[in-house]
């Protein structure tokens, strides 16, 4: 019986796999269409991102049944969760309705949940590895709501078990979603911070990009994560690092300073040289990034309002 199912699958052609279901099911992409990303403004909670039999990624999200009704502690809602899915590439929308309902439309059509994945390393078809390392502590004074993510890409080095940054031909990135509102914390006590060179006020206005990561099978590969104001975007890029998509608007830096655009993949050669040297100050690792990475953005795509 092994032998004989290894044979059909064989003898299929590529553009057609095996359903769960033991059924074949044709291929529809690759290739696919010129679709980059979304963003899911009106999402209320996570989003799933799902591979179809046919190529097809389906995301569920969710929306408040009316707005303003799925406000502070679930039990206090007056309204509830809608439940709804979009083909990534096809850009159509259903409506599923509860969480039940959501959880047997991913069985009846066979949909792979990614997070079943090593979603934080993927490989793509030409074997090139993509890695996100995320952190928010460390040596170094950082506020506890800052965080930083790197996403380092290139390939594994016979024995290796993972991709490292500062191997030959390896490349990182820092891929971050400007915010319109700058969130600021304010400390009066003096253990609030190890390092002695800083002020008692941080201010946040980049939130960082991705907590997942998705192969296709076209060397391309989507990112998904929060866009810094409560909703989700989803990003397709290439293998380059570059991508079609972008969250619309501007966003003001400071008066009369605008940025054009609101998420961008900064290759981190631009501002390691700079870090490297706030770090022997002793000044603040993740706000002295934030600050270079806002200076690097406003240097390049930045105006005068």
């Amino acid at each position: 019986m092994k032998l004989l199912v290894i044979m059909i699958l064989i003898l299929l052609p590529l553009s057609e796999v095996m359903s769960e279901e033991g059924g074949v099911v044709k291929k529809k992409y690759p290739p696919y269409p010129d679709i980059w990303g979304y963003n899911f403004s009106e999402n209320h909670g996570g989003s799933g991102i799902y591979l179809a039999p046919d190529g097809e990624v389906v995301v569920s999200f969710s929306k408040c049944s009316c707005k303003g009704c799925c406000e502070g502690k679930e039990k206090q809602w007056i309204g509830e969760l809608v439940y709804y899915v979009r083909k990534f590439f096809e850009g159509t929308d259903i409506k599923i309705g509860d969480a039940i309902a959501r959880d047997q439309f991913i069985k009846d059509n066979g949909l792979k949940d990614t997070w079943k994945i090593p979603d934080n390393e993927i490989t793509l078809r030409n074997g090139i590895t993509v890695l996100a390392s995320c952190s928010g502590t460390g040596r170094l004074c950082r506020h506890n709501e800052m965080r930083q993510c790197t996403l380092i890409k290139g390939r594994k080095q016979p024995g290796d078990d993972r991709v490292y940054k500062y191997h030959e031909g390896v490349e990182s990135f820092y891929v971050v979603v400007l915010q319109d509102d700058i969130s600021t914390e304010v400390s009066e006590t003096e253990d609030y911070c190890e390092c002695r060179a800083l002020g008692t006020t941080f201010y946040n206005q980049l939130s960082f990009f991705p907590n997942r990561l998705v192969p296709l099978d076209d060397n391309t590969f989507l990112a998904g994560g929060s866009n810094g104001s409560g909703s989700t975007a989803i990003v397709r890029f290439d293998q380059n690092m570059n991508s079609k998509f972008q969250l619309s608007g501007s966003v003001e830096l400071a008066p009369g300073e605008i940025i054009e655009g609101r998420i961008f993949a900064i290759p981190s050669s631009a501002i390691d040289g700079d870090y490297a040297e706030l770090c022997v100050k002793e000044y603040d690792g993740i706000q002295g990034l934030h600050d270079l990475l806002l200076l690097y953005l406003y240097e390049e795509y930045g105006r005068k309002k």
